[in-house]
């Protein structure tokens, strides 16, 4: 009889929270975007255990749907770091390097002029805070994003990106251009 106590004790479940759909780094988290869920006491330990302690906080990483959400997966202050704003750019497969959100990337500028083409850098460990496709819709990682083969009805269309204030002018400017270019950056985000 003592086993079965024990049992009992261990497998007792306790209610969590996990990501009831993709939710990309620096989002505000709705109550819609989440869900409870039973898992055993043990595995409990650093999981958010109440819809209160993630609804209206800001995702700090990027979540797909059934991730379990950690207390320290969440953050009080706005999803921006102090200084930058989102800009959404227009781009395509290739001058999107099929990014998704939670990516980090080097923003070009590509010119055109009559002695050639002319790249500079814009702005270097951009964080990638939403990949949309075609629709609108947020492109969640292993579903069209990434390096591999991409459906054309998968592949970004626009991507918001956190831009420092002073290069957002810029890159705005050469966005309503169709000549942004993004890169996979070595330089670690935020």
């Amino acid at each position: 009889m003592g086993a079965n106590a024990k049992y009992r004790q261990v497998s007792k479940g306790v209610t969590v929270v996990r990501a009831a759909q993709f939710i990309p780094a620096g989002t505000e988290i709705k109550p819609e975007m989440v869900e409870t869920a039973s898992v055993p006491a043990q595995a409990a330990e650093g999981m958010a255990t109440s819809m209160d302690e993630v609804a209206g906080k800001v995702a700090a990483v990027s979540m797909v749907k059934g991730q379990y959400v950690w207390k320290d997966a969440v953050k009080e202050r706005k999803g921006l770091k102090d200084g930058y704003i989102t800009v959404f750019v227009p781009v395509d497969l290739s001058s999107s390097a099929a990014v998704v959100a939670g990516d980090v990337v080097d923003v070009f500028a590509v010119e055109k002029n009559p002695n050639g083409t002319n790249t500079r850098l814009l702005a270097q460990g951009v964080r990638v805070l939403h990949s949309l496709n075609q629709d609108g819709s947020e492109i969640e990682p292993g579903k069209g994003g990434g390096v591999s083969p991409v459906p054309a009805s998968r592949a970004p269309a626009s991507v918001g990106l956190e831009v420092p204030k002073e290069v957002a002018s810029q890159v705005v400017q050469y966005a309503s251009a169709k000549a942004v270019y993004l890169a996979r950056s070595a330089v670690p985000g935020a």
